[in-house]
């Protein structure tokens, strides 16, 4: 078995918002896959994923500000209001050592300006281990 390697997976964007973000949703259209739907208390939560997967963290970041500033009607007034989380998923491994992904300036001021946060999710490399399987 090799050693699993660190890799960039994907960027997702979590929605919290009081107002229903299935107009969101449906704006977005086939550029995105809804992966959670649910209720927190009064809030609604979406979890979205690109449907066409970005190289780095940076060109997804901006393709979602790019969708975000699109939306119109309902949407837009959902999107306003909504809590909006930028998470960069990244697969931990073994190698190589050291692995970097660099979110260039463009791409926070995007997150920024739509009034994202940005977290980072690391994966723990031990299912990889295990299963002997990596994506």
């Amino acid at each position: 078995m090799h050693d699993p390697t660190t890799e960039f997976l994907n960027v997702d964007l979590h929605l919290k918002c009081v107002t229903n973000l299935e107009a969101v949703c449906e704006a977005f259209g086939r550029s995105v896959m809804v992966l959670h739907r649910d209720r927190l208390g009064r809030k609604h939560w979406v979890v979205l994923e690109l449907a066409r997967s970005p190289k780095t963290p940076t060109e997804a970041i901006r393709r979602f500000a790019a969708l975000g500033t699109r939306l119109r009607g309902r949407a837009r007034a959902a999107w306003a209001v909504s809590e909006k989380e930028l998470d960069i998923g990244i697969q931990g491994g073994l190698r190589p050592d050291p692995a970097e992904w660099v979110v260039e300036a463009k791409a926070v001021a995007e997150a920024a300006r739509i009034g994202a946060r940005l977290r980072v999710t690391v994966y723990s490399p031990r299912q990889i281990m295990k299963t002997g399987h990596q994506n």
